[in-house]
């Protein structure tokens, strides 16, 4: 007759072993916010989680992003989050893109989530942020389009910085949490005021990764 396990027997073995989560980050063509999450997550040393970013580059359409991040879930359904980076910048398509976006995380099991993170109106306020808080508006102007009016303004922060600038890029993550706190209030006046020019929800992400940092 076979013999029962003793309590002693079982607790000796541990528990079970769970799987790392698995977290993709989806960006534009460009190679700056590549380089930017690179850095940060080759910094931050994560712990019992997988952070991914999509290998393929896939413009700077919002849209075309969105539908390259579906794609990969899809395709895996070992990843439990995507977060899709987009420009609000000037693109006609960029509330389709986030309705799409929207519709298709509905759509998923409640253990994965597709969400958007926007910036208005492009990734490089965040960088600003990193030195100062402010809330003027960008806008299209002396032959220069909103977004590259806030990397002209940037310049006068980090005057090398270009969009393939790695140790420029690599200079700000030791001011990542002034930049959080300058993008929470950043975001919270955009809100009150109905108006997300200039603001941007990269502090929402950064948040969440640094929770896992070690």
């Amino acid at each position: 007759m076979r013999s029962r396990r003793t309590l002693l027997e079982v607790r000796r073995k541990g528990p079970k072993r769970t799987t790392k989560e698995r977290i993709l980050l989806v960006c534009e063509g460009e190679k700056t916010e590549r380089i930017y999450f690179s850095q940060f997550l080759a910094a931050l040393r994560a712990a019992n989680v997988s952070l991914e970013i999509a290998k393929r580059e896939c413009g700077s359409d919002p849209l075309g992003i969105i539908q390259y991040a579906k794609s990969l879930m899809r395709a895996d359904a070992g990843i439990d989050r995507c977060y899709c980076i987009i420009d609000r910048d000037s693109h006609t398509n960029f509330h389709p893109a986030v309705r799409e976006a929207d519709e298709y995380n509905q759509s998923l099991k409640a253990s994965r989530s597709f969400q958007t993170i926007k910036s208005y109106p492009c990734f490089e306020f965040w960088f600003i942020l990193h030195f100062v808080f402010t809330r003027s508006p960008f806008s299209a102007s002396g032959g220069k389009s909103a977004a590259e009016c806030v990397i002209y303004s940037l310049r006068k922060y980090l005057p090398k910085y270009n969009k393939n600038g790695q140790d420029a890029i690599a200079s700000l993550l030791d001011k990542t949490d002034v930049a959080i706190c300058n993008a929470e209030r950043a975001y919270g006046e955009a809100i009150a005021s109905d108006n997300p020019n200039p603001s941007t929800e990269v502090h929402l992400l950064m948040k969440e990764l640094k929770k896992y940092g070690i």
